[in-house]
């Protein structure tokens, strides 16, 4: 039993690894294949595909993960797979019908790439969706398929592009069309023997995954906000692929910190919320490794990357130091949110993610305007520092 548990967290980790390789490789060769404007743009897009994506799927993966668990749907796995469905694609619908328009009005004359960001978008979504469907269903191995496999060809794919139709319009397009081609094929094989969910099932799923997707959808606009209103409001690329490169280079650590919260969260269900003293202690100790193993990671990151990027769009350390700083920060969250799951206080933890995009939202906006990069970093410093500190007080309640 030890055994074949270990072999499944081998796999998902190595899942996650070759992923957030693949992705990071995406943004390598866009910053070897395009200027420095073009990857700006690029950069967006990648950030309005994470966000759209996420809206598409209102974390419905995980909403079916635990909801198959429980007594009450014991059986009503093809129901509840059908709902998932049912729900990811009118969101869907909706990213088509209403995303296209509004990124249109803000991106005049770039039909191209705005439609495929949101294909782009909608395939991320049936990825994620069959990774976790595998997952709920023991398939470790069509997991690592459904997500590393799928991120490894569309990397192929863009590298490809790169070397024989070099251009921003191309590489979006060659992007968008793997991974929604890739997307379709995944959930094809991830979602055999669906069945058409009643009114009822659907809304359960939408009763359980509502607050869970708006925090999901938060967590992910923390970091690619500032992207989208340095392009957008401050309309200015160069700025904008300057902290999206850096962005990409925090993968890893996103990664620990996820990899952290999921076992910190499974030994809190498992001590219970009154062991806290117990509990704390040895979080400490597992995140205190995970940071020490952190910084050595960034410190790598930092050391290698002037001679692996173009140097129009590495920042040095004015962009990269603080993102690094903000996300050892975020790293350190992981306890907390914990602690307080365990405890059964959700809300804090919605209410921390709020906090941090609103600072985020209110300074960026002008800064994004008279500032830079390195200046959007440091606000993305302050606002996770905020953001622990409020985690901090509600855990001591």
């Amino acid at each position: 039993m030890n055994a074949r548990l270990s072999g499944r967290s081998a796999t998902i980790g190595l899942s996650k690894l070759a992923t957030a390789a693949a992705n990071a490789g995406v943004l390598f060769v866009a910053a070897h294949a395009l200027d420095a404007a073009a990857f700006g743009v690029f950069g967006a897009a990648t950030a309005a595909i994470l966000l759209l994506g996420r809206i598409a799927t209102l974390s419905c993966e995980h909403a079916f993960m635990r909801l198959r668990a429980l007594p009450e749907h014991d059986g009503a796995d093809a129901g509840l797979l059908g709902a998932t469905l049912v729900i990811t694609a009118g969101l869907s619908a909706v990213l088509v019908l209403g995303a296209l328009p509004v990124l249109s009005a803000v991106a005049p004359g770039s039909r191209w790439p705005v439609a495929a960001t949101v294909a782009a978008a909608i395939g991320w979504a049936l990825v994620e969706l069959s990774y976790w469907i595998f997952l709920a269903r023991g398939h470790h191995h069509g997991a690592l398929a459904a997500q590393a496999g799928t991120a490894v060809l569309r990397f192929l794919v863009v590298a490809a592009v790169a070397v024989t139709l070099p251009g921003r319009d191309a590489l979006l397009v060659a992007w968008a069309g793997s991974g929604a081609g890739l997307g379709a094929v995944a959930i094809g094989f991830a979602a055999r023997g669906a069945h058409w969910p009643g009114g009822a099932l659907v809304a359960t799923m939408l009763r359980y995954t509502r607050w869970q997707g708006v925090a999901q959808l938060l967590s992910a606009l923390g970091g690619q906000l500032a992207i989208l209103m340095l392009l957008l409001v401050g309309d200015q690329p160069v700025e904008a692929g300057k902290f999206s490169l850096a962005l990409s280079l925090m993968f890893g650590i996103f990664l620990i910190y996820a990899g952290l919260f999921e076992h910190l969260s499974a030994e809190v269900a498992v001590r219970g919320a009154v062991a806290t003293r117990r509990f704390l202690s040895l979080a400490m100790r597992w995140t205190g490794a995970m940071l020490a193993l952190s910084v050595l990671v960034l410190a790598a990151e930092y050391l290698v990357a002037p001679w692996l990027l173009p140097a129009e769009i590495w920042a040095g350390g004015s962009v990269f130091v603080p993102l690094a700083l903000a996300a050892l920060v975020i790293l350190a969250h992981a306890p907390l949110e914990a602690l307080l799951h365990g405890r059964l206080r959700p809300r804090a933890i919605l209410e921390a993610r709020v906090i941090r995009i609103a600072v985020i939202a209110a300074f960026g906006i002008p800064l994004s305007q008279t500032g830079d990069a390195a200046q959007m970093a440091l606000l993305q410093l302050g606002a996770a520092g905020l953001s622990w500190a409020y985690l901090c007080v509600r855990a001591r309640g």
